[in-house]
């Protein structure tokens, strides 16, 4: 009886005690892509809640986010009603849920197809926000590594 109760909380958790908009990341990643659980990890850290899903591959879940070819790492995210591409730390996705900017995501100006890009460092990027037009703008404070 008591592992019943258990097993329908656990089940129930998020319904019960759902997570602030503001703090809940969802991220989804290809099997290959190693770099996103430092990402997570950093986010985590931060306090923010981080959903991990692995996909066989981005390119529904991209074209759902309107995400543009430029800017496809091995895994994207969504916060708030934005796309997320790359290492965006806390920080930024703190400044996008307090400005919420007329734009359908952020993404880093790291060259997203280059395998160097995956390092340690997440705070060492430009960012971009892409409006809901598709243009891309340089956005954000760059935090302090």
């Amino acid at each position: 009886m008591a592992a019943a109760i258990v097993a329908a909380v656990v089940m129930t958790w998020d319904q019960i005690f759902p997570t602030p908009p503001e703090k809940l990341v969802t991220v989804y990643r290809v099997h290959r892509c190693g770099c996103v659980t430092q990402w997570v990890r950093a986010l985590k850290d931060e306090g923010f809640t981080v959903r991990l899903f692995e996909l066989n591959n981005l390119h529904t879940m991209r074209k759902t986010l309107r995400t543009p070819a430029n800017m496809q790492g091995c895994h994207v995210a969504t916060y708030l009603s934005y796309f997320v591409e790359g290492h965006v730390p806390a920080s930024m996705l703190r400044q996008l849920a307090s400005e919420r900017p007329s734009a359908t995501g952020v993404a880093t100006q790291a060259d997203l197809s280059n395998r160097a890009y995956r390092v340690n460092v997440i705070t060492a990027y430009n960012y971009l926000l892409v409006g809901k037009d598709g243009v891309q703008r340089p956005w954000g404070n760059t935090p302090t590594p």
